[in-house]
C-alpha cells in the first residue's frame, strides 16, 4: 500500500483507468462485434462456438469485475486484497485461454450436448442484413473454404 493506505496511489489509478476506459473496453466491444459479424458471414454453426461464446460471455463478466474494482479504489477506506485481484487475473487468463483453444482447435462435441434447435441451420434461412450489403460467397480451392471447420 502506498499514499494513505491507496493501493498504488493515485498515479497507478489514473493509469489504470485511463488504460480501463481508453483501451481495454474499445478494444472489447471491437473484438465482439467483429466476431459477431463474421458468424453471419461465416455461419459456423457448430458446438465450439457456442461454448466459446459462453467463454467470451464470462470475459465481459471478468472485465466488468475488474472496473468495479477500479471504480472502488477511489474510495479513501479502499484496500484491495492480494486474493482478489489475483483471482481477477486468473479468471482472465483461463478466459482468454479458453477462447482461443476453442477457436484454434474447434474441438468435435457430440451433438446430444447442446439442444437441438441451436444446432439446426439449414443454408436456405436468410440471413438478417440488408440485401444492399454484400456479402463475400466461401470459396473452396487448394486451401478449403473460407473459415475452415
Amino acid at each position: 500500500m502506498a499514499e494513505g493506505g491507496q493501493f498504488g496511489g493515485i498515479w497507478t489509478h489514473r493509469m489504470s483507468r485511463f488504460v480501463y476506459d481508453v483501451i481495454v473496453s474499445p478494444t472489447a466491444v471491437v473484438a465482439i462485434a467483429s466476431g459477431t459479424a463474421l458468424i453471419f458471414v461465416t455461419r459456423p454453426l457448430e458446438g465450439w462456438l457456442f461454448l466459446k461464446l459462453a467463454a467470451v460471455g464470462g470475459l465481459v463478466a471478468t472485465h466488468m469485475l475488474v472496473g468495479r474494482l477500479i471504480d472502488q479504489t477511489e474510495a479513501p477506506q479502499f484496500e484491495a486484497t492480494r486474493s482478489v485481484t489475483t483471482g481477477l487475473l486468473l479468471a482472465t487468463i483461463v478466459f482468454i485461454l479458453l477462447i482461443l483453444w476453442l477457436v484454434l482447435q474447434k474441438p468435435a462435441l457430440p451433438d446430444a450436448v447442446f439442444p437441438g434447435w441451436l444446432l439446426d441451420h439449414p443454408d436456405d434461412v436468410p440471413l438478417p442484413l440488408p440485401d444492399a450489403l454484400p456479402l463475400p460467397e466461401p470459396k473452396s480451392g487448394s486451401l478449403g473454404t473460407l473459415m475452415p471447420t
